[in-house]
């Protein structure tokens, strides 16, 4: 049977399906998985055989953890569950809390259906309050508090520090939990003539964060929850953890996915720039993480491999950790892209998210083209000085993908408001070379286990390339009048 004749037999099977105000009879057992699970073959309206969230925490930041490299982890008092369709800007939530009864936990296991929660690791926030029971150990600089019912030597997470235990660590600080009886937190964050009082006062400002096994894991009985699959296309994800399901999937919906393909052709039209720049943060100079630690690695980025993809020349501007008015700063990246080899006939914009982690003000439409120090000024400045680099090139500002839904909410706002001004206002000399590719089309593949973990992981980077490689590529096949001379764009070359 070829495609048309099997799409002609579907089509029939849905109006009778519809004619009998019936749905195609569900056949088969399938399960997923991950931190977002998406699948095409929900059958309609019919009940998940299981469904379980292992509750872990993502920690934010990049590089190793340290008292000059705080990366927050936070625990989990409660949970949110999302599901949508084909559209998921506004899905259906099951919310899940335990507040009351587990209080906040570090790691555990949620069967959503029963309602049964187990608490694996427990979290604790120490902030140096004397209910803590800190004392000074013999060895200067050293201080030590007790934490009940966790394992020895059982730190899995901290903010501060690599996990590990002994008696002694290099560099000079960390955390450590003795092989005494019980479970100490023995700790040289700080300086050795640093007093228990001073410990003290200073862990109130630099308040630290860690996760650990408990000694006996422990149940708890909440509210269950029934949650079923939509027919068709099912988008769902938690803000605690991984998702692990079985559901009841349709055959009409699986064959319909399959049939219903994009084409192939066409997912590569930005190749029609010959050199590209591209401007950004850590997500863009190429850090990878690897397990607890991450670093920028040479040759990683999507950067890398969108020029492998494309076959187009591309100077990766990136600058690890960059807001947009960091990058525009002396050691930023506008200083290689003022270097008349770098000069592209393109860039790609990708900033913002180290504006959240630093709660850059926002500010406004008012202030572009100003000194404002705000996140709108800012971004504003690095779309005119690129244009002052090449006033002809095109400019693709890359909006981030969000999960759940509003997460990046302000930081999406100020980026659409910032392109909309210079493709609509009459004072803008770049109406038409200043373009807004939203990723959120994309959001279920970049935030899925195996490529992002607060960054992306080594083969992530890959997967995102690809992803952004067709995002410019469709925006340009859409808006393909806006392009039609770029092979008239003068580039810079090495010398």
């Amino acid at each position: 049977m070829d495609g048309a004749t099997l799409g002609a037999a579907i089509a029939l099977i849905n109006k009778v399906s519809k004619d009998t105000k019936k749905k195609y009879v569900p056949i088969a057992k399938s399960s997923a998985s991950g931190r977002i699970v998406s699948f095409p073959d929900g059958a309609d309206d019919v009940p998940f055989d299981s469904f379980v969230i292992n509750i872990a925490p993502i920690q934010k930041g990049a590089g190793t953890p340290s008292p000059t490299n705080v990366r927050d982890i936070g625990g989990f008092s409660g949970c949110n569950i999302y599901q949508s369709g084909e559209d998921f800007s506004n899905p259906t939530t099951v919310a899940f809390s335990w507040s009351g009864t587990a209080g906040t936990i570090g790691m555990g296991i949620l069967n959503v259906l029963t309602g049964v929660l187990k608490v694996t690791h427990a979290y604790k926030r120490f902030t140096g309050d004397s209910s803590e029971g800190w004392v000074a150990s013999s060895t200067a600089g050293v201080f030590v508090c007790g934490w009940a019912d966790v394992k020895n030597k059982g730190i899995t997470m901290c903010n501060m520090s690599v996990s590990s235990y002994g008696s002694t660590e290099t560099p000079s600080y960390g955390i450590i939990s003795n092989t005494s009886s019980g479970f100490n937190i023995r700790t040289h964050l700080v300086d050795t003539a640093m007093t228990l009082q001073e410990f003290r006062t200073w862990l109130s400002t630099h308040n630290l964060e860690i996760v650990a096994p408990l000694v006996t894991e422990v149940e708890y009985t909440l509210t269950p929850a029934q949650m079923k699959t939509l027919l068709g296309a099912n988008t769902i994800w938690c803000d605690a953890g991984e998702i692990v399901c079985t559901y009841t999937s349709d055959v009409n919906s699986a064959i319909a996915s399959m049939i219903e393909r994009e084409p192939e052709f066409g997912k590569r039209t930005s190749a029609i720039f010959k050199k590209i720049g591209f401007a950004g943060d850590s997500y863009m100079s190429g850090v990878v993480v690897n397990g607890t630690t991450s670093s920028a690695a040479a040759g990683y980025s999507w950067v890398d491999h969108y020029a492998k993809i494309t076959g187009s020349e591309c100077v990766n501007m990136g600058v690890t950790g960059a807001t947009a008015g960091g990058w525009l700063s002396a050691s930023g990246g506008l200083a290689k892209a003022q270097i008349a080899a770098n000069k592209c006939q393109a860039y790609v914009i990708g900033l913002g998210v180290a504006d959240i982690a630093n709660n850059t003000p926002m500010g406004g439409p008012s202030d572009i083209g100003t000194d404002n120090q705000t996140f709108t000024g800012y971004f504003s400045k690095v779309i005119d000085s690129l244009f002052v680099v090449n006033g002809d090139a095109q400019i693709f500002v890359l909006m981030p993908p969000e999960l759940p839904v509003g997460a990046l909410a302000t930081i999406r706002g100020a980026i659409s408001g910032i392109v909309s001004w210079y493709q609509s206002n009459n004072s803008s000399t770049h109406k038409t070379q200043v373009h807004l590719v939203d990723l959120m089309n994309y959001a279920k593949e970049f935030y899925q286990d195996g490529c992002y973990n607060a960054m992306f992981s080594a083969s992530g980077y890959e997967y995102i390339a690809e992803l952004i490689t067709e995002a410019i590529s469709k925006y340009i096949n859409q808006h393909y009048s806006n392009f039609s001379n770029v092979n008239l764009i003068e580039y810079g070359t090495s010398a």
